[in-house]
């Protein structure tokens, strides 16, 4: 009797350890297998990849090189649509012709599609943070992923993105950019501010720019002695902001918005930094 209580203990054992093994190999598997997830961009597909395996996730609906509001849907993305078991958006997509399109023929179920309602640009370590916080509960509470495995993951990535964030700022103040006056794309300003620059002009999109918003431009450049003038990837039209840095003898550099638009960049980090690096060769 004693015999078999021993060997009891040690299956017991065994199945505890053998449970704590999978679920740390597992961590970033979701709770329910095969699950699919499509993506309104590659700000939310970094966010969602933080939690569960790229392989589930399905589709990115707006290219990260390209402008979300002049983009072609791709043959595929309503099958790929259907096939979803959540459709996780920006609140701001809702008014994109091609996301209404796509909603209209696809249409999904309540249950189905969710809206992230964080504001400003995720390449701010603030605005990501805040997105892998809406992420997180909405996976846990989709059963996505488990509660402790989320709140775990959650953790550990605002410790790293804390430490990654200091790292960049004290990268940056090299420069010394709190006396480099910058003009910006409106979609570059914040990381631009955040990173310390003195952003003295703004403009919206290249192509809106009228030959009064030009010559604002060019007035505040040279009174302010602008050093550099950003564009942003997504927006387009280089070759005018080209022409506003040459007749300012500025710098120009283009900046991406979202993460992942180069291939070579795997994670959230690789695409703050490389922007931050595009910056610091511009002003060498």
């Amino acid at each position: 009797m004693r015999h078999f209580l021993t060997l009891y203990i040690y299956l017991l054992l065994f199945l505890a350890v053998l449970g704590l093994g999978g679920r740390v190999f597992c961590e970033n598997s979701p709770a329910i297998p095969n699950y699919k997830v499509a993506v309104g961009s590659s700000s939310i597909y970094s966010a969602v990849k933080e939690f569960v395996d790229a392989k589930h996730i399905t589709d990115i609906i707006i290219p990260p090189d390209l402008c979300p509001g002049h983009f072609d849907l791709k043959p595929g993305d309503v099958e790929k649509f259907l096939e979803s078991d959540l459709i996780i958006l920006h609140n701001w997509q809702k008014d994109l012709p091609a996301i209404k399109s796509l909603l209209r023929v696809a249409n999904p179920n309540s249950e189905k599609l969710a809206w992230v309602p964080i504001q400003g640009s995720w390449m701010l370590p603030q605005n990501y943070v805040k997105g892998l916080e809406a992420i997180s509960k909405l996976l846990m509470e989709k059963k996505i992923i488990s509660k402790e495995t989320g709140e775990e993951i959650l953790e550990r990535r605002k410790r790293e993105i804390l430490r990654f964030s200091e790292d960049i700022k004290n990268k940056i103040s090299a420069l010394k950019p709190e006396n480099i006056y910058v003009i910006s794309s409106s979609f570059q300003s914040e990381f631009l501010r955040w990173l310390g620059f003195n952003v003295v002009g703004e403009y919206s999109r290249a192509e809106e720019i009228t030959l009064k918003t030009w010559g604002d431009l060019l007035k505040t450049g040279k009174e302010k002695d602008v050093k550099l003038i950003v564009e942003n990837l997504q927006s387009g039209e280089l070759q005018t902001v080209k022409a506003l840095a040459n007749d300012l003898n500025a710098k120009s550099v283009v900046l991406s918005n979202f993460p992942m638009a180069e291939t070579e960049d795997k994670s959230w980090e690789d695409s703050v930094l490389r922007n931050v690096n595009i910056i610091i060769n511009a002003l060498r």
